[in-house]
């Protein structure tokens, strides 16, 4: 064998070595693993959800702080992928106002009648929500939803509060919603609020809505009750306190219910440890009137311990209160770059940001046929805290090694020097 194809395979094999250290180093960096249960085929797409264990031990979220390595080193590309969101989406309604009127009824109320436009082929629109725009700075009046197809006989649709309010929470709730209907008359009476004298004034406005939400399958988020602390139980409001089992817990929606006929303004707070400080995640008001019940409030944030307070003031407290916690499952869409057993990791203080081209190259219909694996349980990365390839092998081989490779280039090099200078 010629001196420069024995430096070829010597360099070849120091690529080959430094590869290999270069993985070992990266899944040694991180604390945890878990085993994808399935072995991949090369080449293959799939996807796992990924358990609340993840983003527990995640350092720094999981588009960052992630990776999937095989036991032959080599890295598989992925994506954190979830569902759109489930934010509420709400659509107009086409309708004109017919009558506006204060009616001097018993308990009187001002009265805002609207006719529905119907669709461009004739046929009825659907919708589930009127929103009143009030004047006032703080209030909370009642409001009643009648619907008729021909403007003299009317049924209730629903009923429910159009609420303003500044004290302790700040709260902004002017929609009452209503079962889907295709009545083509609405009325809107508004009813007064009894601590406001000459209550209620005409509505800035009353808009007919539809929900347009995309549908959304939210999971729920297992909540544990626990003692609230002497600290965070105040004078005039109901207390509730929650541990979702795991730190950086997503929690997307919080739905409160409770026995009886209610208004309740509601304060929600998270936070990852028992003694750090709350984070205002959501606020709002609950109620439970004539049936129809709302109750659920838009999060958006994580946390392993949850609190709710439910603002009662001179109230008794709620009786049998039931808190929901949902989520959008979050799923782990990889590559097989091979068909040896994989392993998901994570966990580690330093490592950049992965960056993959799989997310612009799996398509929704791709993704959507992926077989679903599964994650094996987390336990401690066995491979964390160990020290370089380099200081595990005996220390005289990797100088020899390296100095016998550095021979044979440098006498290659010369070689070819001289031959330049001869001629040859």
């Amino acid at each position: 064998m010629s001196r420069a194809a024995s430096a070829g395979l010597v360099l070849a094999a120091c690529a080959a070595a430094a590869a290999a250290r270069g993985a070992d180093d990266l899944a040694r960096r991180f604390a945890w693993r878990q085993p994808i249960e399935t072995p991949g085929a090369a080449g293959t797409l799939y996807r796992a959800r990924l358990p609340p264990e993840v983003f527990d031990g995640a350092r720094f979220g999981p588009d960052r702080d992630l990776r999937v390595i095989d036991a032959g080193g080599r890295q598989w590309p992925f994506f954190v992928r979830a569902p759109a969101t489930s934010g509420s989406l709400w659509t107009p309604v086409p309708a004109r106002a017919l009558n506006r009127s204060r009616v001097e009824a018993p308990e009187p109320y001002v009265r805002w009648d609207v006719a529905i436009e119907p669709s461009p082929d004739g046929r009825p629109v659907e919708h589930d929500r009127v929103r009143v725009t009030m004047p006032g700075t703080e209030f909370i009046r009642r409001v009643d939803v009648l619907g008729s197809d021909d403007g003299a006989t009317w049924g209730r649709l629903g009923e429910g509060y159009v609420v303003r309010h500044r004290r302790d929470v700040a709260v902004e709730s002017h929609v009452v919603r209503y079962a889907p209907s295709i009545f083509r008359h609405l009325q809107v009476r508004i009813r007064p609020d009894p601590r406001l004298p000459g209550d209620p004034p005409e509505p800035d406005a009353v808009d007919v809505l539809r929900d347009a939400t995309p549908s959304v399958e939210l999971a729920d988020v297992p909540l544990q009750p626990v003692e609230a602390s002497p600290e965070d139980v105040g004078e005039g409001r109901q207390t509730l306190v929650f541990d979702a089992g795991y730190a950086r817990q997503e929690v997307e929606e919080i739905e409160v219910e409770a026995a009886g006929e209610y208004v309740r303004p509601v304060a929600v707070y998270a936070r990852d440890a028992a003694t750090s400080d709350w984070r205002r995640a959501a606020s709002g008001e609950i109620q439970s009137l004539g049936g129809a019940r709302r109750g659920t409030l838009r999060a958006g944030m994580a946390g392993r311990y949850w609190r709710v307070d439910v603002f009662r003031y001179d109230d008794a407290p709620l009786a049998e209160v039931r808190v929901r916690a949902r989520a959008r499952p979050k799923w782990l869409v990889f590559e097989a770059a091979s068909g040896d057993p994989a392993a998901l990791y994570y966990g580690a203080d330093r490592v950049p940001a992965p960056s993959y081209d799989l997310v612009r190259r799996a398509h929704e219909g791709r993704i959507a046929a992926a077989p679903e694996v599964r994650l094996g349980p987390r336990e401690p990365n066995p491979l964390a805290g160990a020290p370089p390839w380099t200081e595990r092998l005996p220390r005289i081989f990797v100088p020899a090694g390296i100095g016998a490779a550095s021979v044979i280039v440098l006498a290659v090099i010369l070689r070819m020097l001289s031959r330049v200078r001869t001629g040859a």
